[in-house]
């Protein structure tokens, strides 16, 4: 008599095998690098931090952001701890969860960024603050001609933020341009044609490698110190195809002053100027008593005012525009150039130009 059957045999043979694979997999699980648990990795971040005196490098900052992602429930199969949660959540940034289609309109932020090592953890913090939904929000920064940390800094930063918004992307241009650090030499009037066409060409190439099919184009300067956390918010409200808000800036006693002179609207007097000039003439604000009026003088007439010029401190735009050739001059166009000049090609395709005087952002 045979002690077993062919039947009973193989089934014999499939749970030792079973067995064995259950035996491997535990095995490699806890030895194998990088198949730590999430306690453990960030245990390992925990004391990276500590080893470099709270600088964690590119790993340290994808194990924190891991851990991120588990508690935002893209992971649904992962526990994590207590003090994983703490500690992920030092910088008080969480990862936006999975949505449904929504109504609501996209928007990409659109930023140009040079030399500001110094400045961008303000820069993410503040765009963080937005209360507009930010898996609707795209924040894309294009780079050239920084002399310091700036593009290493931003890549760090990306990692952090990434998960947060619907996108966080980074382009570098090859728009080598250089004046001086000191900045009454950089915004001094006779170097204002070659620095604006710059900065006219960098944004133009952040609109065509940046801004996909998101609804609006939300401009942001880099050096931005304040918005107020519903901008988005409140410039949608104008319901206008270009709006701006007042751009101020606060001295050391705390009184206010307009900042943004490139926003403006015409006078009879700034026309009839224009009229008189050659047709190549450059004219810029700051520089000399203004014939035009500013947004924040217009504020008697109401929340959303008609204007003729816009500087790009913060600036909306509806996409579509962007799409049909709208662009930052680089070369004087109507008598002006980058946002002034987009000012007026807006003008000449038909495009209204609005400002909110009573909605304020504040300048470095």
């Amino acid at each position: 008599m045979r002690c077993v059957t062919p039947r009973l045999a193989k089934w014999t043979t499939f749970i030792c095998s079973i067995t064995l694979m259950a035996v491997l997999f535990m095995f490699y699980s806890t030895t194998v690098p990088g198949s730590l648990s999430a306690k453990a990795e960030v245990d390992y971040a925990k004391d990276r931090s500590v080893s470099t005196k709270g600088r964690l490098d590119s790993a340290d900052v994808e194990l924190i952001q891991s851990a991120r992602m588990a508690m935002a429930g893209e992971s649904s199969k992962t526990v994590v701890p207590a003090d994983v949660q703490q500690f992920a959540s030092q910088k008080k940034i969480t990862c936006i969860g999975k949505h449904s289609k929504s109504n609501q309109e996209s928007i990409a932020i659109l930023t140009p960024i040079s030399n500001i090592e110094n400045r961008l953890e303000h820069y993410f913090k503040m765009i963080y603050s937005l209360t507009y939904p930010h898996h609707l929000i795209s924040v894309i920064l294009g780079e050239d001609s920084s002399r310091d940390n700036t593009v290493r800094k931003t890549r760090e930063l990306i990692q952090l933020y990434n998960c947060s918004f619907h996108k966080v992307a980074l382009y570098q241009f090859q728009h080598s341009f250089y004046l001086s650090d000191k900045w009454s030499i950089v915004h001094a009037r006779e170097h204002q044609l070659q620095r604006r066409s710059h900065l006219a060409k960098a944004r133009n190439e952040l609109v065509t490698r940046g801004l996909h099919n998101e609804d609006w184009a939300l401009w942001i300067d880099s050096d931005v110190a304040q918005i107020p956390p519903d901008l988005i918010q409140k410039l949608l409200s104008a319901k206008k195809d270009i709006v701006v808000p007042s751009c101020l800036w606060r001295d050391s006693a705390g009184k206010e002053h307009i900042y943004d002179r490139n926003t403006w609207r015409e006078t009879n007097e700034s026309n009839k100027f224009l009229k008189m000039v050659d047709r190549n003439y450059l004219m810029m604000e700051g520089y000399a008593p203004s014939k035009r009026i500013y947004l924040p003088k217009l504020k008697s007439e109401g929340n959303v005012v008609k204007l003729d010029g816009v500087g790009g401190c913060v600036l909306l735009i509806r996409g579509i525009h962007h799409k049909r050739g709208l662009i930052f001059p680089p070369f004087v166009f109507d008598h002006h150039i980058e946002t002034e000049g987009l000012a007026k090609m807006a003008k000449a395709m038909d495009i209204n130009i609005y400002g909110m005087p009573f909605v304020e952002v504040f300048h470095s």
